[in-house]
């Protein structure tokens, strides 16, 4: 009967975006009595490595609404290349078009939303499919009337029932609904976008949302606007149902700021008052219609399949409450661990990624080489592997970087550095223990390498490698492609740490995960780095140099003179 068309990102867009999204869902699903009955939601350009946000609050969401749910992912890579040069990190157009493509067509209506809204049925114990039963084709439409975030803060988001009984009781209680803000004849209702119902047949002909749109604002009346010149007439719902918008204004998103301008608002002549014609282009790409998007059901699958690439991590022979130490005296006492060990945290970082091509950097390529294909095995996301590693387990001899093995990937998907594929992640892992160096045990019984030969040489090959893949990713940079994932197992409390943390913006994890992440910087944020550096020391220097008597700057000045004679 009805297709109810939300979209949105995993990206806490306004006050507690979690509950009143799942309080909107919930509550829609409610309303279905048809199988057919759908939300198709679409997660476009939440950031890669992250679930999608119906993924992220599925817990919240009731049984029938995860039955009733479509999860529609537009990933970074593609929004890029379809989002026509919005500034927007969402194309509400292209979202939109995305659901109708795709929305189901046995389906008479569509009903375009937010997920901030709630459509409270006039009657209790209606359905969506009795409100729409008899009425003639056309655009319906509804005003919003806001609930302050006190107000829907107190519900229970799991008891969609409750909510729609409080909302109808609040409307009239507290007066939500007193005041109905009016438009033109062929828009009725001030933002119009949070409740328009339409036949799906009517989207076609019309051609969607006016993807043309790349600033905020006014798509909505844009669609009302064209299907009124489909039809020759608008509707209101008003005497079967109000809708309450679940305000969100306490925290305030790039939409609701004054400071907006005209350049950053889709231009009301252009996009409203001399639109003349129902169909916006006479093209049919619109919607993104030769893509194969990713669909996720939220059913007990999807984390049965996260529980079962977890249950890779081998804990038979693991010490369990070892004690460890963050101090001078356990210093590279990381180095000698078992870095499969670290296994639950940097799965965590790739599991949500569409397609990655790893790098191994370290020093067992070919164990990670097999327990990334038991992942692959689960996800399949890992497109090619390369290991960068040594040939034999006695550091003295040559070091030589082993073949690359590639994962169910297509014959020639990669080539030479993999930047003719840019739906593809890169991730580097990079592996910095080493359980064949030599070692002792130090004073407080703990177990160190020893800082002979082969630990400079096992240095010196990190830091060789590591300087490649900086070169590797400049390239990339220079390519327009998205910074690579550098994943370093064993940083913390080592050696690594001087080298490593110039060069990298890493995100400062626990120290007993043994996992930290982040991107290379970019050679300008390197020389800017070096600059400031050198101001640092220019400006410390002419301080020493020209210090009073008596200051401390003299008195280091004293000691410099004195040590340098001596």
């Amino acid at each position: 009967m009805i297709s109810v068309l939300m979209g949105g990102r995993n990206d806490s867009h306004g006050y507690n975006m979690h509950k009143r999204v799942a309080i909107s869902i919930n509550t829609f699903a409610s309303l279905f009595d048809e199988p057919d009955d759908e939300i198709l939601f679409v997660d476009c350009n939440t950031r890669d490595g992250l679930p999608t946000l119906p993924e992220a609050l599925m817990d919240t969401l009731t049984e029938k609404a995860r039955k009733h749910l479509r999860v529609l992912r537009i990933r970074s890579s593609l929004y890029e290349k379809y989002k026509r040069g919005s500034v927007l990190p969402i194309s509400e157009s292209l979202v939109k078009n995305v659901a109708i493509r795709r929305s189901n067509p046995r389906n008479q209506w569509i009903l375009s939303t937010t997920s901030d809204n709630v459509v409270i049925p006039r009657e209790s114990q209606c359905s969506f499919s009795s409100l729409l039963h008899g009425i003639q084709d056309g655009l319906y439409e509804l005003p919003r009337f806001s609930v302050p975030e006190s107000l829907w803060g107190i519900l229970n988001r799991n008891k969609p029932e409750e909510i729609q009984e409080n909302f109808r009781k609040w409307g009239d209680k507290f007066g939500l609904h007193n005041s109905v803000l009016m438009d033109r004849p062929d828009i009725i209702y001030d933002n119009p976008g949070d409740f328009q119902l339409f036949p799906r047949a009517h989207a076609f002909r019309i051609k969607g949302f006016d993807e043309g749109m790349i600033r905020c604002w006014h798509h909505d009346s844009n669609l009302a606007r064209r299907l009124y010149l489909l039809n020759g007439k608008s509707h209101s719902f008003l005497d079967k149902a109000f809708c309450y918008h679940c305000d969100h204004t306490w925290e305030v998103d790039y939409l609701h700021k004054r400071e907006l301008t005209n350049s950053d608002i889709n231009d009301p002549g252009q996009f409203i008052f001399n639109v003349t014609t129902p169909h916006w282009t006479d093209e049919d790409d619109w919607g993104i219609p030769l893509e194969t998007l990713e669909e996720i059901k939220l059913d007990s699958s999807l984390g049965q399949s996260i529980l079962s690439i977890f249950s890779l991590t081998k804990n038979d022979k693991r010490a369990f409450l070892q004690e460890e130490f963050q101090s001078t005296d356990s210093f590279n006492s990381v180095l000698i661990k078992n870095s499969l060990d670290f296994s639950p945290f940097f799965l965590n970082l790739i599991i949500h990624y569409s397609k990655i091509e790893m790098i191994y950097i370290g020093f067992k390529p070919n164990e990670f080489q097999d327990f990334f294909s038991n992942f692959n095995a689960i996800r399949k996301n890992i497109v090619r592997f390369e290991k960068r590693g040594f040939m034999s387990e006695n550091l003295n001899l040559s070091l030589i970087e082993l073949p690359q093995k590639k994962f169910e990937s297509e014959p020639d998907l990669f080539q030479g550095t993999s930047m003719s594929n840019e739906d593809v992640h890169r991730v580097y892992l990079v592996d910095l223990t080493n359980q064949s160096l030599n070692h002792k045990m130090n004073y407080k019984c703990q177990v160190i390498p020893v800082d002979d030969d082969n630990f400079s040489q096992y240095k010196k090959w990190i830091q060789g490698n590591l300087s490649i893949c900086l070169i590797e990713e400049e390239k990339r940079n220079r390519k327009g492609f998205s910074p690579s994932m550098f994943i370093f197992l064993g940083l913390m409390n080592s050696w690594a740490e001087d080298f490593i943390y110039p060069r990298f913006n890493l995100v400062h994890t626990t120290f007993g995960s043994h996992v930290m992440f982040g991107n290379a910087r970019s050679p300008e944020e390197l020389n800017q780095k070096n600059s400031t550096l050198k101001k640092l020391y220019l400006k410390i220097k002419t301080g020493i140099q020209t210090a009073p008597k008596g200051t401390f700057f003299h008195s280091i000045k004293i000691i410099l003179k004195k040590l340098k004679s001596h």
